[in-house]
């Protein structure tokens, strides 16, 4: 069974897929007995917006990567969770890699956060080569 799409949600409300983001954005132009509806549908069908195709209209993608110069630092665990918090305040989400791991596997550091599109990195303690994230 394929997951529910904007376009379900308007057909399933009676109205247009315009006024069903609208909702889902929050807008305030909204009737209410529209906004019922929609949510309604919503509901019914278990919709959840899709990141990826937002991310393509936006162009961006709401993630930042954090590059961790060693997962194994339990100090990184208060930083993480305060950086957590704000990040998911400002609607943004984390990616986290272990840049100790990815030396030893020889991976990029900065590789996979490119390929995602982050929107941002922060990078966490000393990388022994900085210029591993010239990209």
């Amino acid at each position: 069974m394929r997951a529910p799409t904007i376009r379900d949600v308007a057909d399933r409300a009676g109205v247009s897929k315009s006024l069903v983001s609208l909702v889902l954005r929050g807008s305030g132009q909204v009737r209410a007995e529209k906004r019922d509806a929609v949510l309604e549908a919503v509901r019914e069908l278990g919709y959840r917006p899709n990141a990826a195709a937002r991310s393509l209209s936006e162009r961006r993608t709401r993630t930042v990567g954090v590059l961790l110069n060693d997962l194994r630092n339990p100090w990184y665990v208060d930083l993480l969770d305060g950086l957590d918090s704000l990040l998911s305040a400002s609607g943004l989400h984390m990616l986290l890699a272990d840049a100790r791991l990815n030396r030893r596997v020889g991976h990029d550091l900065a590789g996979p956060f490119l390929d995602l599109r982050a929107d941002g990195l922060v990078v966490v303690g000393t990388l022994p080569d900085p210029a591993a994230l010239d990209a």
